[in-house]
Order: C-alpha cells, then sequence, then structure tokens
C-alpha cells in the first residue's frame, strides 16, 4: 500500500529566518475533531471512526532554522510526543490500540508561499503529478500517480488560519472500477459531520463513473 510519506516524515527547510514570519497556529490544549472514513467497492467492508486530537506540545521555531520537524503522525501509528489521540468518550488511543492508522499534522502558519516551495520539493514529481490548492482559506495539493495496479490520489489540505490538517484523502482506482479510500475529515473547520454522507456518496458516485469509463475504453480498443 502506497503512503504518501512526504506527511509523516520531519520537513527539510532551507535555512529560513524569522522574517519570513513563521509561527505556530495552534497552542498546547487546542483540541481537533476528526472522523476517518474508510471506504471499498464492497460497502460491507467499510469502517468508520470518529476521533479528537489534542496538542500536547510544539517544537520551537528558532530565528534561523534548516530544519523543522513536522508535528504528525506516522503511518505505523508510532505517535510522537507532539500530541493525543482520543476516542470521542475520551478513552486515549495509543500505538498499541487496534484500530486503523490514524493521521495528523500542522504546519507554521504566516508564509504558506515559503511553505509551498519547502512542501513541493520533497515531493517526486517524476512521478507524481501535483496540483497545489490556494484558497483564502486553506492551502494544500493534490497528487497523483498512475502505477502498475492503480491510479493513486492524494488530496491534502491544510487550515491557513491555524496551519491545522483540514482533510487527507488517499484514493486508489484499480481496473475495473475497485477503489479504496481513505478520508481523515477534519469535523467543524474541514467538514461538517453532516456533510460526510454527501462525501461519501461523491466518492460511490466518481467509482461508477470510473467503471463506465474503463468499459467505454475498453469497447473502443476492440
Amino acid at each position: 500500500m502506497t503512503i504518501l510519506v512526504i506527511m509523516i516524515l520531519p520537513v527539510g527547510f532551507a535555512q529560513v529566518d524569522t522574517s519570513h514570519g513563521l509561527i505556530w497556529g495552534v497552542e498546547v490544549g487546542d483540541i481537533f475533531n476528526y472522523h476517518l472514513a474508510i471506504r471499498y467497492t464492497e460497502q460491507s467492508r467499510n469502517i468508520y471512526l470518529d476521533y479528537y486530537v489534542v496538542v500536547d506540545s510544539l517544537p520551537l521555531i528558532p530565528d534561523n532554522i534548516s530544519e523543522i520537524e513536522r508535528v504528525g503522525s506516522s503511518s505505523a501509528n508510532e505517535w510522537n510526543s507532539y500530541f493525543s489521540f482520543f476516542f470521542t468518550n475520551d478513552t486515549e488511543i495509543t500505538p498499541q490500540t487496534m484500530v486503523p492508522t490514524l493521521h495528523w499534522s500542522i504546519f507554521p502558519i504566516g508564509n504558506w508561499t515559503c511553505i509551498e516551495e519547502i512542501e513541493l520539493s520533497e515531493i517526486n514529481t517524476t512521478y507524481w503529478d501535483v496540483q497545489t490548492i490556494d484558497t483564502d482559506t486553506e492551502w494544500g495539493f493534490i497528487i497523483t500517480a498512475d502505477d502498475v495496479i492503480a491510479v493513486h490520489t492524494d488530496t491534502v489540505r491544510y487550515s491557513k488560519e491555524d496551519g491545522a490538517l483540514n482533510l487527507l484523502e488517499m484514493h486508489w482506482q484499480y481496473d475495473p472500477g475497485r477503489f479504496r479510500t481513505l478520508s481523515y475529515i477534519r469535523v467543524g473547520e474541514g467538514l461538517p459531520l453532516e456533510m460526510i454522507v454527501v462525501v461519501a456518496g461523491l466518492t460511490v458516485f466518481v467509482a461508477v463513473v470510473g467503471v463506465l469509463f474503463i468499459k467505454r475504453r475498453k469497447s473502443l480498443e476492440t
């Protein structure tokens, strides 16, 4: 399974000083609510989980930096000391808890042009096709790769207000029309909980269109 590695590794920064205006937009004790949806072509396999994240500490941003550690989780649920995961009943989720892999990350705010330059330099553009997202409220990107077994598309959106993850969606589109999607959706800032059903419905619609497109393409080739 391909994982968006740049989401979970420390970020290498070129020499940056305080004139770039990078600051943390969150504080220790802040809470962020998320909804995880894992969806398959076979809907009986779908998994849904609500959880929240608490910021425990933040790394310092020195006056001059050559590298800053991203506050984020690893794909193996080996979480760092900067934050904690909790179920909605306030039970802490640890690396030993038998739940699907959880993701969370934040960026410093104040200069998204700087963040974009550094972050996109980490992406292998010979493999990934990159499309930047830059609105008044969000920054992020969509990257797509067509490998041997699937078209893999990752969509990442961060809040410009506090730098926290709004959405991480990893979608695998297999031939003939099978799919698998992992969506980590911020509730409130990202998508309100009532909109999640709409997102799930759109994913199914896209999968159906994909099946029809593949069938049409094959009919034209024969």
